[in-house]
């Protein structure tokens, strides 16, 4: 019988573009095509690319669909994903596509065959909503500035780092964690599952959906005892 302190199956939430799948190729070789420039790793996100905003969205709304399958999953995301998933974890995509640029992201990871049950595009509003009510523990996000947006939130935030995102600098105050591939991820949801069962174990806690804010709060507003219970919660493991 499983302890009442280990959770059955904890939800991750996970971005697509820029995390799953990687589409730097695929602007670079249709911004050539539609566009007729050509783009170094640096100018393929909205912010820097050289002919602004709406010429970025004009490229974007046919490379996100009719060229999705040109993107390329990550070389470590799937087995990732996979050992997590035989350890219990549950994820579910919340990124800002919606429509037809959605159902590209659930065709991509269909192929693939990656372990996803769940799809939610917030049309570009803050993922704060859906997380909450999916009770996720944990999101990783290749934008800084969208998972600012979650600061406060129960969450363990995870920022990927990138080529293309390398100007974007995480403050040594802040609640991100920067992290440079998915086998980093993997260890950190390893460690974040133990912490949340060590605080449940001396808590006298059942470790499931509705206790997620409180342990998050409990972490936050007593790290040190926390990490504590973590040393303890080993040494009796």
């Amino acid at each position: 019988m499983r302890p009442k302190h280990v959770a059955r199956n904890p939800i991750i939430t996970l971005d697509f573009d820029g995390c799953i799948a990687l589409g730097e190729q695929a602007k670079i070789k249709y911004a050539k095509v539609y566009h007729n420039i050509d783009l170094n790793s640096n100018q393929i996100v909205k912010k820097t690319y050289p002919l602004g905003p709406e010429k970025y969205k004009e490229l974007m709304d046919k490379v996100t669909t009719i060229h999705i399958m040109e993107y390329i999953l990550d070389p470590k995301c799937k087995q990732v994903l996979k050992d997590l998933y035989n350890e219990g974890f549950r994820f579910a995509v919340v990124t800002s596509r919606s429509g037809e640029e959605l159902k590209a992201a659930i065709k991509f990871s269909k192929f693939n065959k990656l372990p996803i049950s769940y799809f939610h595009g917030t049309d570009n509003k803050p993922k704060t909503l859906i997380c909450r009510k999916l009770k996720s523990r944990a999101m990783i996000d290749d934008s800084l500035h969208k998972l600012a947006k979650l600061v406060n939130t129960p969450l363990h935030l995870y920022f990927l780092k990138r080529k293309w995102n390398s100007h974007e600098i995480v403050s040594r105050r802040s609640e991100v964690i920067q992290i440079k591939g998915w086998r980093e991820f993997q260890i950190k949801l390893l460690e974040m599952r133990e912490l949340h069962e060590a605080i449940c174990y001396y808590n006298n806690w059942r470790n499931n959906f509705a206790r997620v804010k409180q342990i998050s709060d409990f972490l936050k507003n007593n790290k040190p005892k926390a990490l504590k219970m973590l040393k303890d919660y080993r040494k009796e493991k």
